[in-house]
Order: C-alpha cells, then sequence, then structure tokens
C-alpha cells in the first residue's frame, strides 16, 4: 500500500504527534502529500490497462507497472462527495465526481479549469 486516507492527517515528516500548529488543509503538508509527489516524480506517467466499477460507487483502476488505485466511498451519506477523477491539465478539464449516488460530469475549460 503506498497512500491510504489517513496520510492526510498527518505531516510531512510522519512523526509520532502532529505540532499543534499542524494544518493538513494547506496544500502539501501532509504525508499523504510528501508520498504522492514521489511517486508521481518516479513513476509516471502510467497507462491504464483495465477499469472495475463495484455496485457502490467504488473502482479499481489497474495501471501499466503492476499499479492499482482503488477508491471506495467512505460515508454512505448523499450530501458528501466521495471521489472525483480529473482528465487533463492546465485550462481544459474533465470531471467525473461521485456525490452521494449521482455521477455527475464537469467539463471546465480556459481559466475555470486552472
Amino acid at each position: 500500500m503506498l497512500v491510504a486516507s489517513g496520510d492526510r492527517f498527518h505531516p510531512r515528516e510522519n512523526g509520532p504527534r502532529a505540532p499543534e500548529e499542524f494544518d493538513y488543509t494547506r496544500g502539501g503538508a501532509t504525508l499523504l502529500d510528501a508520498k504522492m509527489e514521489r511517486f508521481v516524480e518516479e513513476q509516471c506517467p502510467l497507462g491504464v490497462i483495465d477499469i472495475d466499477a463495484d455496485d457502490i460507487g467504488g473502482f479499481r483502476l489497474s495501471l501499466e507497472r503492476r499499479f492499482v488505485l482503488e477508491v471506495f466511498p467512505y460515508q454512505s451519506s448523499d450530501a458528501v462527495e466521495h471521489w472525483r477523477l480529473i482528465e487533463g491539465t492546465g485550462g481544459d478539464l474533465q470531471e467525473m465526481v461521485l456525490k452521494g449516488k449521482t455521477f455527475e460530469k464537469v467539463v471546465r475549460t480556459g481559466r475555470d479549469g486552472v
């Protein structure tokens, strides 16, 4: 396992305790950020080999070099966004969002996607 959702609540340095002033909402501050930055730098780009979806809003994305991304909702509430896939960089983005039991496709163009 490379990362887990709980890694976003620990500082990059992954010490035994987070300092009181630690702000996990600040971009780049978490252990998850550090691990994913290293993964992207060392392993990407990776092509998609296969995708499997389940009946509860989860999916398994099989990638090159035997990497797998497994995603699943962690709450049953219809009011929260469970996950968002983003395709594209810079100005033009397409997003697939699962919120509650509803899928939504979002297209952002130009400065909206930045």
